[in-house]
């Protein structure tokens, strides 16, 4: 899957310099300004024709007739352009999501390069970086088979985050419940350490945060993975005070990434990996927890350990 980081990074350094006022004709403006030839009008939305190297070199420009009377600047006013910046991925391809969070990762990292720290982060399937830069919120976002760099109007993110805040006010609950499920069966049931590796991988690289992944045997929790706004940790309770005087090929020594927490109620071992990363980091940190599981915890199979979300 190719990916034109260049070519989204120009188009951003435009958009963050433009100044933006969302009117149909400002946004032509911007449009002619990027290079973002502007094909099939109709009243809401418009296909653009861009630059990037990519095999569907195509974005968005989607406008409304209003939004809600409190939102409304204009009757013509628009909402949002959108530009793909990666190829086009086949939905029945195996490897689709992987080839996803490596080109998201890359992404993010060099617009975190070039403009700061984002204000706005989701981990997820659904994976977004954001910047609030005034007059336009600059958006990466993890699509189904591609990535996209939305540009936005402040005043409908306005209106869409509060209609979202409503939203998960009604089914936050049912969501919650829906989203620890989904994540408990994608880690469960492996019959074998390459099937336990796998299944973990497909969990931890979809948690969102406020969802931990806690691995139990028969006794005690053994192993949490959390996921936070910039950061994917690991922390190994059990196993830890076997550690003592071992040498550098021990599963959990510090030359392994590992770090020692001595906290007096429960100490643990702690690995992290900052988030975006290549789909490499994530497997890193799985095969890093497997390790233990198998050579200080002494888990003897797979099926001995239980991952919940509490």
């Amino acid at each position: 899957m190719r990916v034109d980081i260049d070519g989204a990074i120009h188009v951003a350094r435009l958009a963050a310099d433009f100044d933006w006022q969302w009117t149909k004709e400002g946004v032509e403006s911007f449009c002619q300004v990027a290079q973002l030839q502007i094909d099939h009008r109709q009243p809401e939305l418009a296909l653009l024709h861009t630059q990037l190297r990519v095999d569907r070199p195509i974005g968005f420009l989607m406008a409304s007739e209003g939004i809600g009377s409190r939102y409304d600047r204009s009757p013509q006013s628009v909402m949002q352009l959108m530009v793909m910046v990666t190829d086009t991925g086949d939905e029945i391809d195996p490897g689709l999501y992987s080839s996803l969070v490596d080109r998201f990762g890359e992404l993010a990292n060099s617009f975190i390069t070039e403009f700061g720290e984002p204000t706005r982060t989701t981990p997820g399937e659904d994976a977004e970086v954001g910047w609030d830069l005034g007059s336009m919120t600059m958006l990466l976002a993890q699509g189904d088979t591609n990535i996209h760099l939305d540009l936005t109007n402040p005043t409908y993110l306005e209106w869409w985050d509060e209609q979202d805040q409503m939203d998960r006010a009604e089914d936050e609950e049912e969501e919650a419940d829906h989203s620890a499920e989904e994540a408990q069966i994608r880690a469960n049931g492996p019959q074998s350490w390459e099937e336990r590796r796998a299944a973990l991988l497909a969990a931890v690289t979809r948690m969102p945060i406020g969802i931990d992944l806690v691995l139990t045997n028969e006794h005690s929790p053994v192993m949490v993975f959390s996921m936070g706004q910039r950061q994917l940790v690991c922390r190994v309770m059990a196993g830890a005070d076997d550690v003592g005087d071992h040498g550098p090929d021990h599963a959990l020594h510090p030359s392994r990434g590992w770090t020692w927490n001595s906290l007096p109620i429960q100490p643990y071992w702690e690995r992290s990996m900052v988030w975006p990363a290549r789909y490499s980091a994530y497997e890193s940190l799985v095969d890093a927890a497997i390790r233990v599981l198998r050579e200080a915890v002494r888990v003897a199979h797979p099926s001995d350990i239980i991952v919940r979300v509490p």
